[in-house]
């Protein structure tokens, strides 16, 4: 007799999993880069919703005529809710000045920012300041 109560008790648990709705939420990063500002240098903020760790950066810089390199990556090992992190490349070259050999930056982030990241900028660079 005890069989048969637990033949039904497991058959009826299976359909109910099957047909209850069920929601999965996971924790996404929840990451945002700034706007990408010139001066001495090409600079942004990484700023998060969430305390977040070992988030990865790379300021890419296409174009032109770059003396020093082209891509500056870098670690972050926590970013705390309240304070934005400012991240920097110091680029030294010439590009983009006169419409000649254009320079565009892009900042991309691992974990990938939400939402994305702005796009690519064009910008001029001459020696070390962009504008």
């Amino acid at each position: 007799m005890k069989r048969k109560y637990t033949l039904k008790a497991g058959i009826l648990l299976a359909i109910l999993l099957l047909i209850l709705p069920v929601s999965v939420e996971s924790a996404q990063a929840a990451l945002s880069i700034g706007p990408i500002t010139g001066g001495i240098g090409v600079k942004t903020t990484i700023s998060s919703t969430t305390t977040e760790t070992n988030v990865q950066w790379t300021i890419q810089i296409n174009g032109g005529w770059i003396f020093n390199y082209r891509t500056r990556t870098g670690l972050i090992v926590s970013i705390d809710p309240s304070t934005p992190v400012q991240i920097m490349a110091l680029p030294i070259g010439f590009g983009g000045i006169a419409g000649i050999n254009p320079i565009t930056i892009t900042v991309t982030t691992i974990p990938p920012a939400t939402p994305p990241p702005p796009p690519p900028v064009p910008t001029r660079l001459l020696f070390i300041l962009v504008w």
